[in-house]
């Protein structure tokens, strides 16, 4: 596991030679479960880390091209990268694409799925950088989930965008590292993101969804779009007050597609 890394050190994948003994020692006292303070490693297969209770998985969903998933968000830059998804022209920071791949969600547009009886709504990031040794990894360093009434934002005030629901960072300087190659290609999946139902049962469906990610402070961005995807997956409804709410949001949204 210490290998990847440490040559991605050598080669300057990281900021410093300082914060690169940092890194390789965060990744061998890591193991799944809670995450720890520092850099989270999402460079494995079948790896899942509970940060925040949020759950955040390592996947390969190779049906990630357009027409089997739904982005909503992508952004593009060298070395760091940021944005959120908004339906207004122009952006506030790099955000890319037409409206099919960068624009407003409702809480009503989001896909889910059940894990251990807990529902939650589902969030699909595929990564593209360049599949070699020295630019292969990328950190997210930031994300935070926004909740308003308004869509079609434009500023680049962050705090302003609505209320925060979920920060990756709320309780330590968390940033995820990831690697290209595990799942190498364009429109093969790279990480799940679960965020559950009941952080976001307070706020009505027909609320905005609003993603902020920034990537590279660690590990820099170099070559393609980082997409933010929703999917079709529908919970298959059990008891309970936030499941029924999410297979209701599926229900809307298919109808106003019909």
């Amino acid at each position: 596991m210490l290998a990847g890394f440490a040559a991605g050190c050598l080669e300057e994948k990281f900021m410093s030679c300082a914060r690169c003994v940092m890194s390789v020692i965060a990744l061998s006292v890591f193991s799944a479960g809670a995450a720890r303070a520092g850099m989270i490693d999402l460079t494995q297969a079948g790896t899942s880390v509970n940060i925040g209770g949020a759950l955040w998985e390592t996947t390969d969903y190779r049906t990630a091209g357009t027409g089997n998933i739904r982005p909503f968000l992508r952004v593009q830059a060298n070395n760091t990268e940021q944005g959120y998804n908004t339906s207004a022209r122009p952006t506030a920071f790099d955000e890319k694409g037409t409206l099919n791949y960068t624009h407003d969600v409702q809480i009503q547009d989001l896909g889910g799925r059940v894990v251990n009886g807990v529902p939650y709504y589902e969030i699909l990031l595929d990564i593209n950088e360049n599949n070699n040794n020295q630019d292969r990894y990328l950190s997210l360093d930031q994300l935070k989930i926004f909740i308003s009434p308004m869509g079609g934002q434009n500023t680049a005030n962050i705090a302003s965008l609505g209320t925060l629901v979920y920060d990756i960072d709320a309780a330590t300087d968390n940033w995820l590292a990831m690697d290209f190659n595990l799942n190498a290609g364009s429109g093969q999946g790279d990480v799940r993101f679960l965020l559950p139902v009941s952080v976001l049962s307070g706020f009505s469906p027909t609320s905005y969804f609003i993603l902020f990610s920034r990537f590279g402070d660690n590990m820099s961005s170099d070559d393609g779009v980082e997409e933010w995807s929703l999917t079709d997956q529908i919970v298959v409804p059990t008891p309970g007050t936030a499941v029924v709410l999410l297979a209701a949001g599926v229900v809307a949204r298919r109808r106003r597609r019909g």
